[in-house]
């Protein structure tokens, strides 16, 4: 088969859905070499990326050749990459990031997208309303035209009936996978290593993600204040957002600079050592489409408190520690029990690397490429 990935997220984000399309391309290149695999991308941040992937024999990857293209990448992806799917004769086009170019439909090749999550239609968590508005008509345009739609997780399954009239028999979960690196133990001394490259305290408790509202740091700081222990210390990992002022702010009014660390840009290669170093971590998040940290911490080996409900009970199970979102004395009450290390401790962190271990990425790219492959494809 000819495959078509729109592989910009993969390209041009250091995080999050640029590394689901990093680990999805790898998966499926080295699982499939059979297949022709076309990747589309406006331009190229991650040089290391595209070095690793060009000289795959099976993989050619499309970018803007004129001048003007170039200039208005964003034009060329949203009206020009349908042409081009259609003079490569492409079997497949598979958005990964929860969109399909506008003009797709030039093409014959059958249409396949990812969703995330649908958080743009939560009044509460939503974006600014421009950016929302055009992220809003991008996802109903990828659900209307794609012939098969992905969900990472039954929550986002739910959400998209909840939110469009949707075929059920065009709509599958496939659960994205955590990266190998977070199962493999990390050595003494590249735990030194990070340790004096980020200055961490002896003891942390972690909490990755990028710096927003419905990530709820606030919970935690407002949970530290009433934490008895002072030796104990909250490191923040994700990428710096309007939101930060606030939580300094916060910081500050509580006089807790000492204790609160935050860390941005970090790379994706020195998350598992912060992960296996932390006390736990920390997902009180208010509204996500699955929670991949979740699932992070259970391969590391590592406690993890999250939210009651929803996606967090979905990734979480029977390993980990489940609060209400608003109330910082439940997560003082969790982080007692979490860091006295008994036994009922020790016995989720073995159902959590089991439940971990029952989604990997050669096992995703087996089913997509099922879905690739069925009749049931229009």
């Amino acid at each position: 088969m000819r495959i078509g990935l729109d592989a910009k997220r993969a390209f041009c984000n250091s995080s999050g859905l640029g590394n689901y399309s990093r680990m999805f391309i790898r998966a499926m290149i080295s699982r499939f070499p059979e297949h022709s695999f076309f990747l589309f991308s406006p331009y190229i941040k991650d040089t290391q990326f595209y070095n690793e992937v060009s000289k795959i024999a099976n993989v050619s990857i499309i970018t803007p050749q004129k001048s003007f293209d170039r200039r208005f990448h964003w034009i060329w992806r949203r009206f020009k990459m349908g042409s081009i799917a259609k003079d490569l004769d492409l079997d497949i086009f598979h958005g990964l990031s929860q969109e399909l170019p506008f003009c797709i439909k030039k093409s014959e090749a059958k249409k396949i997208v990812t969703i995330h999550d649908l958080i743009a239609f939560h009044p509460d968590y939503a974006h600014e309303w421009f950016n929302t508005f055009f992220y809003k008509r991008k996802i109903k345009h990828a659900i209307n035209n794609a012939s098969v739609i992905i969900a990472i997780s039954q929550q986002t399954a739910d959400d998209l009936k909840q939110n469009f009239h949707i075929d059920e028999k065009k709509l599958h979960i496939i659960y994205q996978p955590v990266d190998s690196s977070f199962f493999k133990r990390v050595d003494d001394e590249t735990k030194r290593k990070i340790s004096e490259k980020y200055n961490l305290p002896a003891r942390y408790i972690l909490q990755p993600g990028n710096l927003q509202y419905r990530k709820n740091h606030l919970l935690v700081i407002n949970a530290l204040k009433e934490y008895p222990n002072q030796d104990l210390h909250y490191v923040i990992v994700g990428k710096p957002e309007k939101y930060l002022k606030t939580l300094q702010a916060t910081v500050n009014t509580h006089q807790l600079q000492n204790r609160i660390h935050f860390l941005f840009e970090v790379p994706t290669t020195d998350l598992p050592a912060l992960y296996q170093m932390s006390q736990c971590v920390i997902y009180p998040s208010l509204i996500e489409g699955y929670g991949l940290p979740i699932v992070e911490a259970m391969a590391s080996y590592v406690p993890i408190i999250t939210s009651k409900g929803g996606c967090f009970e979905e990734a979480g199970g029977k390993a980990a520690w489940y609060i209400n979102p608003q109330n910082s004395e439940e997560l003082v009450s969790a982080l007692h029990l979490v860091l006295s290390k008994n036994e009922e401790v020790e016995r989720r962190l073995q159902e959590g690397l089991q439940k971990a271990s029952l989604i990997k990425a050669p096992q995703m790219a087996d089913t997509y490429m099922q879905v690739y492959t069925s009749t049931s494809l229009t």
